[in-house]
């Protein structure tokens, strides 16, 4: 997802900065990005409720996950979502047009557009079962053991906090 201005402008005389990325070998498979200026609150409107659909609701396809997310821009804020809460107030005390917010919202709708497939199917983590002590002595060994559906090496950090 590019949050930038001009970057999904499929439809300028030359290939846009997604349309060129998506034709570099090893390059991305799909891009949701800007045909036009893009403005700072709605693009992170957008992209906070993107990553909701995807890493939340875990959303079966891009483009229903996109979808989803535009809904959610201009449907009426969750009283419950605090980041959308914040969002909102940053965005009403800084923009020079505090009123004209959901204007911009509805047309951010417009103007973020998918370039790719949107029945791509999203691929998301494996849950693993660990079984770790209950305790540990400070330098001594910890065994870490799990099972998981996929075959394979994985990297355990162990975070103290």
């Amino acid at each position: 997802m590019f949050l930038a201005c001009y970057t999904g402008a499929f439809d300028a005389k030359d290939d846009c900065l997604a349309e060129q990325m998506l034709r570099q070998p090893q390059g991305p498979v799909a891009m949701v990005a800007a045909s036009r200026v893009s403005m700072p609150y709605a693009m992170t409107v957008l992209a906070t409720g993107l990553m909701d659909q995807c890493f939340r609701k875990r959303c079966p396809t891009l483009g229903e996950a996109l979808l989803n997310a535009k809904r959610q821009m201009v449907e009426e804020p969750d009283a419950e979502d605090p980041r959308r809460a914040m969002l909102d107030s940053i965005a009403k005390a800084i923009s020079p047009a505090p009123k004209k917010l959901a204007a911009e919202l509805a047309e951010h709708l417009l103007l973020f557009n998918l370039i790719g497939d949107p029945l791509l199917r999203l691929r998301y983590p494996q849950s693993v079962a660990l079984e770790v002590p209950a305790t540990t002595v400070a330098g001594g060994p910890l065994t870490v053991s799990g099972t998981c559906r996929l075959d394979g090496r994985a990297t355990v950090e162990l975070v103290v906090r």
